[in-house]
């Protein structure tokens, strides 16, 4: 179980909202040597989805992850929507990011369809197999903190009708209390003629956390 100690013997456990939590407020700075420079991950307001409000988590690219937390605790990525503001992907089922119960650190699989709306109006059909690799706990220091940290890693392979199939590989190092310490991610695109192109890798280490 992933867990951190309190006082004397006692242990809590670690829940998915403690390792990313939601809030309008926060905002995460990383160092991006890639960038020359750093690159802020803001935390913003979302549209009302599932009768549910959720929350935007802007990406290096301009975009953002759409993210809820469920009733059960879950953190569930429900679509992704890109720089343009116009163009998104919507997921039939929402994707579990991070599960409630991180105590069943291993495998997990999921797959669902999801409809890509674009900035002209036009829609294109696809399919996503999502799977996270759970890594140890340990305690790092995470901005002059010592904090326990949770290694995961994302992989989402995606298929489309119309265009080349991508892959989305993500190592991801989540702090108690703060959210992704650091990320390190690579694009990995598969031609029509079954070329494979792998993009170039990127980086991210915190270095500021606003609440």
């Amino acid at each position: 179980m992933l867990a951190t100690s309190g006082c004397g013997t006692t242990q809590r456990a670690v829940t998915s909202a403690d390792l990313f939590p939601l809030a309008d407020t926060q905002a995460w700075t990383y160092a991006a040597p890639q960038r020359e420079g750093t690159f802020t991950a803001a935390m913003s307001a979302g549209p009302v989805l599932n009768g549910a409000p959720s929350f935007r988590h802007g990406d290096p690219a301009g975009g953002a992850m759409v993210l809820q937390r469920t009733q059960d605790g879950s953190l569930v990525y429900l679509r992704h929507e890109f720089k343009s503001g116009t163009s998104y992907i919507s997921f039939d089922e929402p994707l579990v990011w991070l599960p409630a119960n991180l105590a069943q650190a291993g495998r997990m699989e999921q797959r669902a369809g999801f409809t890509h709306y674009t900035s002209d109006g036009s829609t294109d059909r696809g399919a996503v197999t999502y799977i996270i690799d759970f890594g140890a706990a340990a305690n790092e220091s995470v901005i002059a903190k010592s904090v326990s940290v949770l290694t995961v890693v994302h992989e989402l392979a995606v298929r489309t009708e119309t265009g080349p199939s991508i892959t989305v590989q993500q190592t991801i190092r989540y702090a108690d209390g703060i959210g992704p310490a650091g990320l390190e991610g690579q694009f990995l695109t598969v031609g029509e003629n079954g070329n494979l192109t792998a993009g170039e890798p990127a980086a991210f280490e915190l270095t500021a956390f606003t609440p």
